[in-house]
């Protein structure tokens, strides 16, 4: 503490006066005119105020460094699996099928490949704790992005699938079907044939067009610029001025606890 020097100095000056009180030196070899006993006492009153008030700056200081210690907040370390970015949304989402609230503040931002097992095990073993937790009570908007990286033939018919079927209204049914059920041996437009409610032949005329293959590149081209490398790869932020988003870059099917860890700090 810079105030530990000059206390030491203040109270080796106060010690000097108690004793010279108490008789311990001889100061006979002074003339009586050099120290006026009023004068001494003046002085080592103002020394002994002096004292205890360093003693209250340190305290006081003490107490400073310690409230400021509780008042930052910890700050989330950058690592090769969290960047710190910033989402211009613009037009680019608006089409993208998402489950939760749509006006909410709070952005999760999926970047899927149908094909990857790591995407699946998310799925399988984290995304029904988002869900439950925080988009079935409205406090995120979940958006589903294609990262076509897997197969570049299958991987592409696979996010055309969930879109084509979303024509129909069932690209939650469709993806959730493919991510948790898919076989990479199996054709992908059977899946139309298998799920009730679904046109098969409005299916396949979809599928066989080049509609969503613009969506699926654009959406590669976002998440790599965000950061994301392979999949999955997660934006996770809060909505700032305009369709600014200011939050992280999640790589790989992180445990359950590191969503729940981000989104705590952004929901509330």
């Amino acid at each position: 503490m810079q105030y530990k020097s000059v206390l030491l100095a203040t109270l080796v000056a106060f010690g000097l006066g108690y004793y010279t009180r108490a008789g311990s030196f001889d100061f006979s070899f002074l003339k009586p005119s050099a120290v006026k006993q009023d004068e001494m006492i003046g002085i080592e009153t103002k020394v002994d105020i002096i004292a205890e008030r360093l003693v209250s700056l340190e305290e006081e200081l003490r107490a400073e460094e310690a409230s400021a210690k509780k008042q930052t907040p910890k700050k989330i370390k950058d690592s090769e699996a969290l960047k710190n970015v910033v989402w211009e949304a613009g037009t680019s989402h608006v089409d993208d099928p998402f489950f939760g609230h749509s006006k909410s503040e709070v952005v999760v931002m999926a970047f899927v490949d149908y094909l990857s097992e790591s995407s699946r095990g998310f799925f399988v073993d984290t995304f029904k704790n988002i869900r439950s937790n925080y988009i079935d009570t409205r406090k995120i908007k979940f958006i589903v992005r294609d990262f076509t990286v897997v197969d570049e033939v299958r991987s592409l018919a696979a996010a055309k699938a969930s879109h084509c079927a979303g024509e129909q209204g069932l690209y939650k049914e469709m993806s959730q079907h493919l991510m948790l059920l898919m076989d990479k041996s199996k054709d992908i437009a059977g899946y139309g044939r298998e799920m009730a409610g679904l046109d098969s032949s409005t299916f396949d005329s979809c599928l066989a067009s080049r509609r969503y293959n613009s969506e699926a590149q654009f959406d590669r081209e976002e998440g790599e610029k965000l950061g994301a490398v392979g999949t999955p790869s997660f934006f996770i932020g809060r909505k700032q001025q305009g369709d600014s988003y200011q939050g992280y870059i999640l790589r790989g099917a992180q445990p359950y606890k590191v969503f729940a860890n981000l989104l705590e700090r952004l929901v509330n």
